[in-house]
C-alpha cells in the first residue's frame, strides 16, 4: 500500500471519529435539555398545583376561569 493510500486512509479514519464524537456531544446535550425541561416542567406543575381553586379564595371573589 502506497505511503499517500495509507495517509489518506488516516485521514478518513479521523473524520469518521470526529463526527462520531461529534454526534455523541449533541446527543448528550440534547439528553441534558430534556432533563431540564422535564425538570422545569415538573416544578411548574407543582406551582400551579398548589393555586387555590375555590371562588373565594381569590381576592376579588371571582374564580380563575372568570378572570
Amino acid at each position: 500500500m502506497s505511503p499517500a493510500l495509507q495517509a489518506r486512509i488516516r485521514q478518513l479514519q479521523a473524520e469518521a471519529e470526529h463526527r462520531r464524537a461529534v454526534a455523541e456531544f449533541r446527543e448528550r446535550r440534547e439528553a441534558e435539555r430534556q432533563a431540564r425541561i422535564r425538570a422545569l416542567l415538573t416544578e411548574l406543575i407543582d406551582a400551579l398545583a398548589q393555586l387555590p381553586l375555590e371562588a373565594d379564595a381569590w381576592p376579588n371573589g371571582r374564580s380563575r376561569a372568570a378572570a
